[in-house]
């Protein structure tokens, strides 16, 4: 609102000779006042032609802001299919966690443009917002599922409306003996370090909805999953029925070639990393300015490149490089009966005013891609033809 000076100000101006005369009002007055006729009209996306840099800026309060934002929604929904049948629905402690959550989205926290100080709450603020979700959902999963014989029993859910292959990962804290309770006739499994991968071939976790893993399922109508991670005179590859991924002794993709349509969807070398001198006209923190790409510089050396799971759920290839200061580990993962490569980066960047950036340059003929949000996608041009589609150079999802 305005301040003591302000009110001031507007005093003694308000009726000041050959200034705009100036009246108090709100805002639902203001728009009242305006046209009904004749204004401009804008269909998709408000982008800012400003702040760009804002979209990456603080990447951990990015990531537990998404984090925040799945985990309440996962609490929300099975919390609210459970109250069907007499639940106690917690609203009052679910909203709290959405208002802290809200309040952390103010325009210079979410940004990353706040002094440092700030992200001592907020991180403390949204990881207690991700534990608080993430305890109701996983209490109302486990209503019912009591311990059988001493084992836990393991219930898989499904969040979104549409049907999910049924494809997990069970975390080695829960031990090996829920794992066997799934027989060899039903389920495929791969030992990674993070735990235990099962599949069931040809299985669905049905939307909104949540189902126990357990021997007595339907025996699998689908033939079993088969990935695979070999070393060719290529490179590393990765290959399942659907997609086959080479990656060079440079770390980078030098094939991603779909089985199906039968074509490369690169036209390049895939995910080149590319540093950048950042150095904005202004705010550090802020902007990206458009002329950022004449300076960069391709990150091509590698630590070490090698095969660290071969299958049969899943098949990843793991690529560590040091630039100056800081390091980069990434790990390439192709899952069976997928045509989606993941690629999973750890970065310990330690360089002031330096933007890195992955280069995937495709085969893909397309005016328009998608990109994420919360509850949805927008659509943003993949040209620069005319001013509005070369200002968009950077966007976000």
């Amino acid at each position: 609102g305005p301040t003591e000076k302000m009110l001031e100000n507007y005093a003694r101006i308000k009726d000041f000779p050959a200034l705009p005369k100036l009246r108090m009002g709100n805002v639902q007055q203001y728009f009242a006042s305006l046209p009904k006729a004749g204004l401009p009209t804008a269909v998709g996306e408000l982008y800012l032609e400003l702040h760009r840099g804002t979209l990456t800026t603080q990447a951990k309060v990015k990531e537990l802001n998404r984090a925040s934002e799945q985990r309440l929604f996962e609490a929300e929904v099975f919390s609210s299919l459970a109250s069907i049948e007499g639940y106690d629905y917690p609203a009052a402690q679910i909203e709290t966690a959405w208002k802290t959550l809200l309040l952390n989205q103010f325009h210079d926290i979410l940004p990353g443009s706040s002094i440092s100080e700030v992200y001592v709450d907020t991180h403390r603020q949204l990881e207690e917002v991700v534990e608080t979700a993430t305890c109701f959902r996983d209490l109302v999963l486990g209503l019912g599922q009591a311990p059988q014989h001493g084992i836990q029993r393991l219930v898989v859910a499904n969040a979104s409306i549409n049907p999910r292959p049924l494809s997990v990962l069970i975390p080695a804290v829960v031990g090996e003996e829920s794992v066997k309770d799934i027989s060899a006739e039903h389920g495929v499994t791969q030992i990674v370090d993070e735990g235990t991968l099962v599949t069931i071939p040809g299985a669905e976790v049905p939307g909104l909805s949540s189902m126990v893993l357990s021997s007595a399922m339907p025996a699998p109508q689908s033939p079993r999953p088969s990935v695979t991670a070999s070393i060719t005179s290529a490179g590393f590859v990765l290959e399942n029925r659907l997609l086959r991924v080479t990656i060079g002794p440079d770390g980078s993709i030098h094939e991603l070639y779909d089985l199906e349509a039968d074509r490369n969807a690169l036209s390049d070398r895939g995910n080149q990393l590319w540093t950048y001198v950042d150095k904005p006209y202004s705010w550090d923190a802020w902007d990206i300015d458009e002329t950022y790409a004449r300076e960069g510089e391709e990150i091509t050396d590698v630590l070490s490149i090698g095969i660290v799971e071969s299958g049969p759920i899943r098949a990843s290839v793991r690529v560590a490089r040091q630039w100056r200061g800081s390091s980069i580990t990434q790990i390439y993962r192709l899952w069976s009966d997928s045509k989606r490569l993941d690629i999973v980066t750890d970065i310990d960047w330690h360089e002031r005013q330096v933007l890195l950036k992955t280069h995937v340059p495709t085969s893909v003929r397309t005016h328009q891609a998608a990109f994420e949000t919360m509850y949805g996608a927008v659509y943003r041009p993949t040209h620069r033809n005319g001013p509005w589609d070369a200002a968009r150079f950077e966007g976000c999802g």
